[in-house]
């Protein structure tokens, strides 16, 4: 994990008990309260380095990390849509043919709602729903992009196409066909689906 020390509020930060430092994890900005004194190194961080947006508490990038996750980003083609999402480097990536996912080409991965977010975009965003209404497949208006959805197989989560992703954090895709076509007969014979929309302490 990438962590350096990117402002100080004091020349050195020397000597200078509860200083505050702003640290760069991974590209996110986090203020870190320093405790205790230091001399040219810093021997102890008590940090209380939550991550807010929104006013919902987030998880931070260390405890992501520390569970093997990286932050994707992506978008649809026109660019109005933009999210970030934390998964794996190494994509499981399902290819349906039930009769939408074919006209479509959807190919997706999936994660808990909790580790996507959204980042513009949701006034350029309509959603086309059929049969049951469980699945959302919302996509950009200008564009056309499903760059992501709600998938039917797991309604606590998302569907993110992987080809909308941008390049550079990805080390491999594993692909897995998924029979659409039989949804209820699939999906009572695959053994984690439905596990994969779950937050990791929920597993």
């Amino acid at each position: 994990m990438s962590c350096h020390i990117t402002r100080l509020n004091s020349e050195e930060c020397l000597f200078r008990p509860r200083a505050t430092l702003y640290l760069e994890l991974s590209g996110v900005c986090v203020c870190v309260c320093v405790c205790v004194c230091i001399t040219g190194n810093v021997q102890y961080l008590l940090a209380y380095n939550l991550i807010f947006r929104d006013g919902l508490l987030m998880q931070t990038v260390l405890s992501r990390e520390r569970d093997g996750l990286v932050k994707h980003t992506g978008g649809c083609h026109c660019g109005a849509v933009r999210f970030e999402v934390w998964s794996a480097p190494h994509l499981h990536v399902f290819n349906c043919n039930c009769s939408i996912c074919t006209k479509k080409q959807n190919r997706h991965f999936i994660v808990p709602k909790s580790q996507f977010t959204l980042l513009q975009g949701s006034d350029n965003i309509t959603t086309y729903t059929f049969n049951t209404h469980v699945a959302k497949h919302t996509f950009c208006k200008t564009c056309g992009v499903q760059s992501f959805y709600t998938p039917r197989s797991n309604p606590d989560g998302f569907g993110v196409a992987s080809h909308c992703l941008d390049p550079g954090t990805v080390s491999s895709v594993t692909v897995e066909d998924f029979c659409g076509q039989n949804w209820e007969e699939s999906m009572q014979k695959h053994q984690t689906i439905r596990s994969m929309s779950k937050p990791t302490t929920d597993k």
